[in-house]
C-alpha cells in the first residue's frame, strides 16, 4: 500500500491509526533481542509517516489559503442589491461556501493525523528507551544468577559506587 494511501486512510479514520500505533508500542519481554533489532525499523517507519503527514499538511494549508482568498475574491465581486459587502459580510458569505469549507475540513484531517505521528514517532523513541532499559536489566539480573549472557559476561558487576570507594581507599593506602 502506499504511504500516500495509509495517510488518506488515517485521515478518514483515526482510530485505525490510534489502534496501529498502540499495537507497534507493544514490547515483547522474551523477545528483547528480536525487538531491539526491530527498533530501528519500527521507529524510521513512524518518523517518516510523521514526515509525510507533514508535507501533506503544509501542502493543503496552502491550497487552503489560496482556495480562501478566492472565496473571498468571488463574494467581494457579488452585488448585494447594490449595497458595498462590509468586510464582516464578506468573511461570512466566503466561509460558508463549500470550495472553502472542504478545503478547511482537508486541513483540519491533515494537521490532526500530523500531529498523532509526530506523538506516535516520540512513543517510538520512548519505547526505544525502554527497550535499552530492559535489557540492561535483563543482562544484569543473568550475571547477578550467574548465568552468561550473550556477551559470555558470567560475573556480576561491581556497584560502581562501590568500586568508587575501593578506588579510593587503595589511594589512600
Amino acid at each position: 500500500m502506499r504511504l500516500e494511501q495509509i495517510l488518506e486512510d488515517y485521515t478518514n479514520n483515526i482510530e485505525t491509526l490510534y489502534q496501529d500505533v498502540k499495537t507497534e508500542l507493544v514490547i515483547d519481554d522474551s523477545l528483547i533481542e528480536q525487538e531491539l533489532r526491530n527498533q530501528p525499523g519500527k521507529y524510521f517507519h513512524w518518523a517518516y509517516l510523521a514526515t509525510l503527514a507533514e508535507r501533506r499538511y503544509q501542502f493543503l494549508e496552502a491550497e487552503f489559503k489560496k482556495i480562501a482568498a478566492s472565496c473571498f475574491q468571488s463574494v467581494r465581486l457579488m452585488e448585494d442589491g447594490g449595497k458595498k459587502l462590509t468586510e464582516a459580510a464578506v468573511k461570512e458569505k466566503a466561509t460558508l461556501q463549500k470550495a472553502y469549507l472542504d478545503a478547511e475540513q482537508a486541513v483540519i484531517g491533515a494537521e490532526t493525523v500530523y500531529h498523532a505521528l509526530k506523538s506516535a514517532e516520540k512513543s517510538m523513541d520512548q519505547r526505544g528507551s525502554m527497550l535499552q532499559s530492559l535489557n540492561a536489566r535483563q543482562q544484569k539480573e543473568m550475571r547477578a544468577a550467574g548465568q552468561t549472557d550473550r556477551y559470555g559476561i558470567s560475573e556480576p558487576e561491581n556497584d560502581p559506587i562501590e568500586r568508587y570507594r575501593e578506588m579510593k581507599s587503595n589511594q589512600n593506602n
